[in-house]
């Protein structure tokens, strides 16, 4: 547990009103005195009579366990944020309740958990969990079950392939993988690199292979993997491997408590390599147990404290107020993913129709979040529930026999210039032109940091996507950060003329649309009543009005001819 935990437990008595005894009994106690069955106690049909009084939020963490520091910082960033909201009244009159769920770290656990909260409790969303593996053990059933689940660290890619209720609030493996292994070649100048995995991570594995993508396209020298288990106690064969490869960098994205032992190991044995990490390493875990031997990592984080904005500063100030003198990425991706489900709330305000319609609204207005202010930066969220944000990488340094933490660089989505050409149809940037074939692009563009298998390739820093249907580019994105305008995309719509090919004309009614296209890849609320219906294959969108008819059609460019 991290020190002041405790105290910011204490911090306020309107923590009084959050059922966190998922995270202070026994694995298996419920905090709400549940049966576990599908039938509720009279104690529980009590409860669930109360639900119009506040606005019930899950949340699965690895509360004891190896994991369980990272659990507890996340759960402390989580009752900040309710805290922080509930303190000025909470939301349109209704306080935030929290109901906290124990997954020790298992992926069976983590799929309990799930069943009550969605079940039994009958929360309006989840946070959680924090590690991918367990992450990916229970999108589909967050799916399948309708309840909105945001995982506040999940980077692991596919996490959120499972359907449109799975979102994240940190971001995911393809981007910080290609950051990392960017500022080794580029920085650094490192030219030849191992990557150590911890085997059973879908996170550390997830990693390794985007770092390694990445570093080999920048001309850097991929060396074999190196692999342990996690709870290992002994890694100075693999390290003793290291040497002998004439490695110049060693990337290892983990978790304490391997990382320290990992790097106290390497450093007895005199290993001159430098250390690369990723976000698992933004614990106070590493210079607690590792010292000084820490200094000179790298590694990626969500924030740097010291990047003063006035969403960091106020919660910077609460996490002081609690007794947190050192918050780190999980405490902040906490309470930033507790403030995305209550701006959809605040939004959605779900007091109408029964609880899959009110869940159903929380996800619709997840979706359309746009430059939403938090402590870890800007988010505007996706069609695919993944945030684009920026990262920062922090170097470890020692500073008079202490262990501190420097901003070494930030790295912005996508692309942070605005020279990219807007497109217009039969136009492109540089050779890259609409109604060209795939082949034609990817050899033009080079292999995608990020291919979602369903027809988008992303170019984090080319700051360009592209959209492939039946082997044609149909539409192409280009991404810019100005001063005003932090992501601008030019996506080459149309109004359709006329009725499509399936015979829908404006007016048509969302049952029509459906009944010819299928269920729609993506649906998204627009405000007013107004929703979009858009799919892929073929690409093409359809805006609802108010009534559910068709109030335009919109295909690429190149199409609308």
């Amino acid at each position: 547990m991290r020190r002041g935990f405790l105290s910011f437990l204490a911090w306020s008595p309107i923590l009084a009103i959050l059922a966190v005894a998922g995270c202070e009994q026994r694995s298996g106690d419920s905090s709400a005195g549940s049966s576990g069955g599908g039938t509720p106690t009279p104690r529980e049909a009590a409860k669930v009579s109360e639900a119009s009084k506040t606005w019930k939020i899950g949340v699965i963490l690895p509360c004891s366990g190896a994991l369980a520091s990272y659990g507890q910082s996340t759960l402390a960033g989580v009752k900040m944020k309710v805290a922080e909201l509930n303190e000025k009244g909470g939301l349109l009159g209704k306080t935030i309740e929290l109901v906290v769920e124990n997954d020790e770290g298992q992926t069976a656990k983590a799929a309990e958990a799930l069943r009550k909260l969605a079940g039994v409790n009958e929360v309006l969303a989840v946070v959680g969990p924090i590690t991918s593996t367990n992450c990916l053990a229970i999108t589909r059933d967050a799916q399948k079950k309708g309840v909105v689940l945001i995982t506040p660290t999940g980077t692991n890619d596919s996490i959120t392939k499972d359907g449109d209720f799975i979102f994240r609030a940190c971001f995911n493996d393809s981007f910080q993988g290609v950051a990392m292994a960017e500022f080794a070649a580029k920085e650094l100048k490192l030219r030849s690199v191992v990557a150590f995995q911890e085997t059973s991570s879908d996170y550390s594995v997830g990693l390794c292979k985007s770092f390694n993508a990445r570093f080999a396209e920048l001309g850097g020298k991929v060396l074999p993997i190196l692999s342990y288990k996690s709870m290992d106690n002994d890694f100075t064969p693999q390290l003793r491997q290291v040497r002998e490869l004439g490695a110049e960098g060693l990337f290892v994205p983990g978790y304490p408590p391997d990382l320290p032992l990992i790097v106290n190991q390497a450093k007895s044995m005199g290993l001159q390599v430098q250390l690369l990490g990723a976000d698992g390493w933004d614990s106070d875990d590493m210079p607690k147990n590792a010292g000084t031997n820490v200094a000179g990592a790298c590694f990626s984080a969500a924030f740097f404290p010291g990047s003063h904005t006035p969403e960091l500063d106020a919660f910077l100030a609460l996490a002081k107020k609690g007794g947190i003198e050192n918050p780190g990425s999980f405490e902040a991706l906490g309470y930033d993913a507790t403030g995305l489900v209550a701006e959809a709330i605040r939004r959605a305000n779900p007091v109408a129709g029964d609880l899959q319609a009110r869940r159903r609204a929380v996800r619709d207005q997840l979706h359309a979040i746009r430059d939403y202010r938090a402590a870890t930066g800007t988010i505007t969220m996706q069609p695919s529930g993944d945030p684009i944000k920026s990262l920062v990488v922090l170097r470890y340094e020692n500073v008079d026999g202490k262990v501190r933490k420097a901003l070494a660089k930030v790295v912005e989505p996508l692309s942070t210039t605005s020279s990219l050409a807007l497109i217009t149809p039969g136009k492109g940037v540089g050779e890259l032109r609409l109604g060209m074939s795939k082949e034609e692009a990817l050899k033009i563009l080079g292999a995608p940091d990020q291919d979602d298998q369903q027809g988008v390739l992303k170019y984090f820093a080319k700051g360009i996507e592209v959209f492939v249907s039946q082997g044609k580019v149909l539409v192409i994105i280009c991404h810019s950060r100005t001063p005003d305008d932090q992501r601008r995309g030019f996506n080459n719509y149309e109004q359709y003329p006329g009725k499509t090919d399936k015979g829908i004309g404006l007016g048509a009614s969302k049952s029509e649309v459906l009944a010819a296209y299928g269920q729609s890849g993506g649906e998204q609320a627009l405000g007013s009543g107004e929703t979009n219906l858009s799919y892929r294959d073929p690409f093409i969108t359809f805006t609802l009005d108010s009534s559910n008819r068709v109030k335009t059609i919109m295909v690429p460019s190149i199409l609308a001819k």
